[in-house]
């Protein structure tokens, strides 16, 4: 191995443990009552090595959502890669979200307490820019696998691609955004899991296609 492929191995291993780091402490303590001191002692690193990295603790929260969106991507388009007809893939996309929402729910409660407060930052952050470009990215492949549905008959003619996709992945955000943060109380008052809810909720919206 290189010098310059170990140091760049070196990085990444860096990051990943910032980022590791980072998750911990802001899911523990909130973005608002988090600093970069409380995660780079935790990381175990100077405050001046974390911002070689991050330039803000706007930029790590980008960060690790990121993490989140790529994982999901890859999950659809290993969805998408068995083939079938448009309905079939969005049957399987649709089919692999629940266990993301499992797997991610201290991602989506935490996401449901800074977006408003980050917003700000997608002009300036190199990551919040990253995030933006993979959610456009998940979205056009909702997009194009609807419009094969219209084209091989298995979805509504009269449905359109482009709005039904921007729709469906901002309510099914929202929802699990939702559940994550009220799961508990949902659970008490109607005696229904949040991931039953989910699953109820996008077998509609298979069925409105």
């Amino acid at each position: 191995m290189g010098t310059e492929e170990r140091r760049q191995r070196e990085r990444e291993q860096r990051y990943g443990e910032i980022l590791e780091a980072a998750k911990g402490v802001f899911f523990t303590k909130g973005f608002n009552d988090t600093t970069m001191d409380d995660i780079a002692r935790v990381a175990e690193l100077s405050k001046g090595t974390l911002y070689i990295y991050f330039k803000n603790k706007e930029d790590l929260a980008h960060a690790i959502m990121f993490e989140s969106f790529k994982m999901l991507k890859g999950m659809m388009e290993g969805a998408i890669r068995d083939g079938g007809s448009g309905i079939e893939k969005i049957k399987r996309i649709v089919g692999i979200i629940p266990q993301y929402y499992t797997d991610y729910a201290e991602y989506f409660e935490f996401a449901s307490n800074i977006d408003y407060k980050i917003t700000s930052q997608v002009e300036e952050s190199n990551m919040a820019a990253q995030c933006m470009r993979i959610i456009d990215e998940i979205i056009d492949m909702l997009i194009e696998v609807l419009q094969e549905g219209k084209e091989d008959g298995t979805i509504r003619d009269d449905i359109e691609p482009e709005k039904m996709a921007i729709l469906y992945a901002n309510i099914v955000t929202s929802f699990m955004k939702q559940l994550s943060v009220l799961g508990d109380i949902i659970n008490q008052r109607g005696q229904y899991e949040p991931r039953e809810l989910l699953e109820h909720m996008l077998e509609l919206m298979v069925r409105s296609l």
